[in-house]
C-alpha cells in the first residue's frame, strides 16, 4: 500500500493561535516546518503557514490534514489553501510516495506515542514569532479569582478563617 506523502511537521492551530493570527475558528493545521526536498518545501509551504483546506475540503486540525494526505495516491496534484501572514493564498502541491519507513515510524507513534522519536517534540514546539502573540492573547484575559464558600458556619476551618479575617 501505497500513501501520499506532503513532508510538513504540523501542529493544531489552538484558540490562543487563531486569536494572535485574527482567525475566526482555531481550525486548521499550522506548519512547524516543511521537510528539506518534500513536496510542500519544493512547492513554497514555509514555516507558520497554516493549512487551512485541502482539495476545498476544511482541515480540521493535524492529523486530519494527515489522514487526508495518506488517503491520496503520490504523484496526484492538489489544492493546499494556506493562511500566511493573514493572506490566503492557494499551492499546487504533487504528493510524494510515503517511504516505508517513514510510513512505520507513522504508524508507530500514532500507536505509541511515548516510542521516544525525536520528531514527537517537532509536533509540539511553537516558534517563538507565534508564541509571543498568543501568550499576549491569554496574559490580556481577565483572571479567575476564588470565592469562599457561602456556608462557612458547616466548615469550623473557615468559620475561624472568618472570624480572625473580621477582627483585623
Amino acid at each position: 500500500m501505497t500513501r501520499g506523502w506532503l513532508g510538513v511537521q504540523a501542529q493544531p492551530v489552538t484558540t490562543g493561535i487563531a486569536d494572535s493570527l485574527g482567525m475566526k475558528k482555531a481550525e486548521g493545521a499550522m506548519v512547524d516546518e516543511p521537510q528539506n526536498g518534500s513536496p510542500a518545501a519544493k512547492s513554497g509551504v514555509q514555516s507558520g503557514d497554516v493549512i487551512t483546506a485541502l482539495n476545498g475540503t476544511p482541515v480540521k486540525d493535524s492529523r486530519d490534514l494527515s489522514r487526508k494526505v495518506a488517503a491520496l495516491a503520490p504523484g496526484r496534484s492538489v489544492e493546499l489553501d494556506i493562511l500566511r501572514n493573514g493572506k490566503s493564498k492557494t499551492l499546487t502541491i504533487t504528493l510524494g510516495e510515503l517511504p516505508n519507513r517513514k510510513q512505520a515510524n507513522a504508524e508507530n507513534r500514532e500507536t505509541r506515542p511515548d516510542s521516544g522519536s525525536p520528531h514527537i517534540g517537532l509536533r509540539l514546539r511553537l516558534r517563538m514569532r507565534w508564541l509571543v502573540p498568543a501568550v499576549r492573547v491569554l496574559l490580556s484575559r481577565p483572571s479567575i479569582r476564588m470565592a469562599p464558600p457561602r456556608n462557612t458556619a458547616s466548615n469550623p476551618a473557615m468559620s475561624s478563617l472568618m472570624l480572625a479575617a473580621k477582627r483585623s
